[in-house]
């Protein structure tokens, strides 16, 4: 069918024809192959791919040819290239994979989502409406699929270094920086599909960057680093905004153009700058408000998708839902799990389709168990373990990743440890940026040898850490077992735990069979907060303690440790000990343990014996542990807290303090203590009933007000 159009009104008489071939043909747009910057990750990045929008299946009836079903298969990629109805990616080993229609608007077989079998090793690719495009290291580029145009009939003799498709041409740069066109658009003839979309201006100089829209072209001019367009300006796709300035990256949808400033700030024109739902304006070229500095752009048919600067995922234009009406196939709705920061790297724009780049690496869907995917991971990439129980352990081997679980309660990511012979997590080494997240760790019964491995005891049933900054957050665990450390053992740590649940009703106790019932620490320093600790036990076999915190629970040896917002009820020592117990070892590793707003409360032990605590002891000097922000320890029996401690700020602390004698009331025997002490508190801290470090007038105000028997 021939389109004829009127020179004087030529964006008019255009907008019509395009709406005509779209109506008879379902032709949509090219996808990407834009800048470098835009398809392809930064050097030696890689990740997993990600498809949302039209084709998830494969029935053969428009749009759904499968071009959205990611190969179980496809290993780490660095670049991808999305058409009208068919996905590029360029794997980490050189290798291109294609997939979804092998067919063009006609019906015609013409293969574009399989690359040749003597392709061989690539460096690029591209891909158009019905075809495709990759050049190899050694600068020969290769095309297949629809021909109808000469689009796939690469020039004799080109060496190049980036290639790009658009609708029915392709564009390449030559290795002298110039730009090479060929296909459809060689001459501007008024008439689809040519519309000197490969009509290279005079002196336009070498480029950076190329992209090739329906059926116009982009690149960036090195001189200058701004843009250029020519081919069809029906919709001002090819009329560069006034003061663009110097841009990194470009890229092209059907009759949209997107660029990336230097700075960051993404800036659209063309189609799509309303939202009134047809003729193309879909607000594809409406730059969502807030959307802030971005790092990789895709035009797409009638969307546009970015990666923003803190690695989130972020679209606009014809993404509303995924109602099947077109243009609406979920091709902007972004999934959740690459809304959060740090999950891509490298997104793909096709006619009714999105693809990433992502950092987020999944089990099992992409990965057999969590350690296949640790291990083929990268600094910065997460690992996200669906929804389900896995009996495997697992070591983050020291790298820079985040492993994390369903954030959904009702669904939880279970890792039961039972019948595994160590630790189920083991953490050696690793920066703040590493960790744990949203995983419920269950019967981890046996834990790692902690040195010197002559004592021939163990630690951290669920989790093992030694020399690591790595964080743990929003974790569940229960049952855990090990001799210190039932649930998480630290060794020379920087702490970072945040938001968990240790232990629980009935049976869910972690268990240590000698100090820390959940959690350890030794040589470490850090910082537990907004967690909570119920029921959980020590000196199940030997004598310990820290039920909470130290043998049901936590004991620091040495080290500066704060427990933030932190509830800590219900831990029962069944011996001698506390939920809580800071051991200073001054002589070798001083150190302070700070209570801020963390209540202890209703913990019980059950020897009867002089050291008993119940709910917090310090063995160390009245500046080992600080109390603050609220704090409160009450409810404990037979006692709150035996051991000094300073308070900064408030604090309740619910003993008869003043009752230094031990004989159940506060007397002259207690005052001749207090003022036996009188001036700059002793390290005990005896007669500083303040606990402000000093035996004073105020202390002695507090033993007379509480003068006489002791409050049961």
């Amino acid at each position: 069918m021939l389109f004829c159009v009127n020179p004087a009104k030529p964006a008019r008489d255009l907008n019509m024809v395009f709406a005509m071939v779209e109506k008879r043909f379902a032709i949509g747009v090219i996808g990407v192959a834009v800048a470098a910057a835009a398809t392809s990750a930064a050097l030696g990045q890689s990740g997993s791919v990600t498809c949302f929008g039209a084709g998830a299946t494969s029935t053969g009836v428009f749009p759904q040819f499968g071009q959205s079903s990611t190969p179980t298969n496809l290993q780490p990629c660095t670049a991808l290239a999305a058409g009208w109805m068919h996905t590029l990616a360029l794997q980490s080993n050189g290798v291109v994979v294609g997939w979804g229609a092998t067919t063009n608007n006609l019906g015609q077989v013409t293969n574009q989502s399989v690359p040749p079998g003597s392709l061989g090793i690539c460096s690029g690719i591209g891909a158009g409406y019905y075809h495709s495009v990759a050049v190899r290291p050694n600068s020969t580029v290769v095309a297949w699929g629809d021909n109808r145009y000469g689009q796939s009939t690469v020039p004799s003799g080109l060496a190049a270094t980036k290639v790009a498709a658009g609708g029915y041409h392709t564009i390449a740069v030559r290795t002298n920086g110039t730009v090479a066109c060929w296909g459809a658009g060689t001459v501007y003839g008024g008439v689809i599909p040519d519309l000197g979309q490969c009509v290279v201006p005079a002196g336009l100089g070498t480029v950076t960057a190329i992209a090739g829209g329906g059926y116009h072209t982009a690149v960036i001019r090195a001189s200058d680093s701004t843009v250029i367009c020519w081919g069809s300006n029906s919709q001002n796709q090819c009329q560069t905004p006034a003061g663009l300035g110097p841009v990194s990256a470009i890229a092209t949808g059907d009759s949209h153009t997107v660029a990336l400033k230097t700075n960051g700030q993404v800036v659209c024109w063309g189609s799509g700058t309303t939202t009134v739902g047809s003729n193309n304006e879909y607000g594809q070229s409406i730059v969502p408000a807030g959307l802030g500095t971005c790092t990789a752009i895709s035009a797409g048919g009638m969307h546009t998708i970015v990666v923003k600067a803190d690695g989130s995922v972020a679209a606009w234009g014809s993404v509303v839902g995924s109602s099947g009406s077109d243009p609406n196939y979920g091709q902007g709705v972004v999934p959740t799990e690459l809304t959060s920061p740090n999950s891509a790297l490298v997104v793909a724009a096709g006619g009714r389709h999105s693809v990433v780049i992502s950092k987020v690496r999944r089990v099992p869907a992409q990965y057999a168990t969590i350690q296949v995917a640790i291990d083929a991971a990268v600094a910065g990439d997460r690992i996200e373990v669906a929804p389900g129980t896995y009996n495997q352990s697992f070591s983050l081997n020291g790298k820079d990743v985040v492993v994390r679980g369903s954030t959904n309660s009702a669904t939880p990511t279970i890792i039961d440890g039972v019948g595994i012979s160590t630790s189920i997590v083991t953490i050696n080494g690793g920066p703040a940026t590493s960790g744990l997240e949203y995983l419920t760790f269950k019967r981890g019964g046996v834990g790692q040898p902690i040195n010197p491995p002559s004592y021939n005891f163990t630690g951290g049933g669920a989790v093992f850490a030694k020399d690591s900054s790595a964080f743990v957050r929003n974790c569940i665990f229960t049952t855990n077992d090990a001799d210190f450390g039932g649930a998480m053992y630290f060794l020379r740590c920087t702490l970072n735990v945040d938001g968990c649940t240790f232990g629980g009703s009935g049976t869910n106790a972690n268990f240590a069979e000698v100090d820390g019932g959940a959690i350890l620490t030794y040589a470490s320093s850090g910082v537990v907060k907004n967690s909570s600790f119920t029921n959980n036990r020590c000196a199940q076999t030997y004598a310990g303690s820290g039920s909470a915190f130290k043998g049901v629970g936590i004991r620091t040896a040495g080290t500066n440790v704060t427990l933030e917002n932190c509830t800590i009820s219900g831990n029962p020592v069944p011996g001698a000990g506390a939920a809580v117990e800071y051991f200073q070892n001054a002589k070798i590793l001083a150190g302070t343990m700070r209570l801020v707003n963390t209540d202890i409360l209703d913990n019980l032990v059950g020897a009867g014996t002089t050291d008993d605590a119940a709910g917090l002891r310090i063995i160390g000097n009245q500046a080992a542990c600080v109390l603050s922000a609220g704090s409160v320890i009450c409810g404990n029996t037979p006692d709150n807290v035996v051991g000094p401690y300073l308070i900064q700020g408030s604090a309740t602390v619910c003993d008869c303090e003043a009752d230094m004698s031990g004989n159940g009331q506060v007397d002259a025997a207690d005052l001749g203590i207090l003022l036996s002490v009188w001036g700059t508190a002793p390290a005990d801290g005896q007669g500083d009933l303040n606990h402000d470090g000093f035996v004073s007038a105020a202390d002695l105000s507090a033993l007379l007000t509480k003068w006489g028997p002791c409050p049961n």
